[in-house]
């Protein structure tokens, strides 16, 4: 694959999808969204020399998320002093990192 991917699996759902759509409106660069089965996203983790354990914790983890994404919690703030962002925050912020050539 050539360019920039965001890559999910079947267990993250549409969300990152539209992420995939935020960072692109963020960079000007076209963004593909890959989404993969549990099993090609547990390869793919351990082709990047994670462990089974932690593989797997990761698949669960994103099949079963805790509590509703669209709560936001205080704890970003708690733990850096600083108000969390938004994704299309962070995305406009980091909009170079995905922009090639």
């Amino acid at each position: 694959m050539e360019g920039v991917h965001l890559i999910t699996f079947d267990g993250e759902g549409e969300d990152l999808t539209n992420g995939a759509e935020i960072v692109a409106q963020a960079s000007g660069q076209a963004i593909d969204h890959v989404q993969l089965s549990e099993d090609a996203e547990r390869a793919r983790l351990v082709g990047y020399g994670y462990d089974p354990d932690y593989v797997e914790f990761g698949v669960q983890l994103a099949l079963n998320p805790p509590g509703d994404p669209s709560v936001v919690l205080s704890t970003v703030e708690a733990v850096t002093g600083r108000p969390a962002r938004t994704f299309t925050q962070w995305a406009g912020e980091n909009a170079a990192a995905f922009r090639t050539g």
